[in-house]
């Protein structure tokens, strides 16, 4: 897992940092936490259950169709970024901005190819976000290599080849 160096979860901006919160609860088994499935409801109103419900179907299509290498989180309630996650707010960012050439290569770098199950399950997170009023937009990230054990930190894995 690598961190983004100098990237705090805030920075990806509201609809980035909520997925991402989500994303990481959905791994760790608790997307049915108070505080998320609250937050969600505030910030997202009647689309806050659905948002929820289509960031657990996106992990599951990752995890069922990923097949190029494991996709390294930070642990929940951690503030850092990892280039992973990042790489999920850009496959989103893609999908709301409808820029299939993107949300393609995105997918493909995160789960090593493009399958309908998991780009209906982005499309599905970026269209729910979006009916929200709730914009996803990465940040962009220019320069270092992200691999500098001083930026190491503890990390989730989602459970078989994603």
């Amino acid at each position: 897992m690598s961190i983004v160096p100098l990237l705090k979860l805030p920075e990806l901006g509201s609809g980035g940092a909520v997925a991402v919160w989500a994303f990481r609860a959905t791994v760790a088994g608790q997307s049915d936490c108070p505080a998320l499935t609250r937050g969600y409801r505030d910030l997202l109103g009647e689309h806050g259950e659905p948002a929820l419900r289509a960031i657990e179907t996106l992990v599951a299509a990752i995890a069922q169709d990923g097949r190029r290498r494991r996709v390294g989180l930070a642990p929940p309630g951690c503030c850092c970024v990892t280039a992973d996650e990042l790489s999920i707010v850009a496959v989103l960012t893609a999908a709301q901005a409808g820029d299939r050439q993107r949300l393609t290569a995105h997918l493909r770098w995160i789960v090593g190819r493009e399958t309908a199950g998991t780009l209906g399950a982005v499309c599905a997170v970026a269209a729910v976000f979006s009916k929200a009023g709730l914009p996803i937009t990465a940040p962009e990230v220019v320069g270092e290599t992200w691999n500098d054990a001083s930026t190491a930190a503890p990390t989730h894995h989602l459970v078989g080849h994603a």
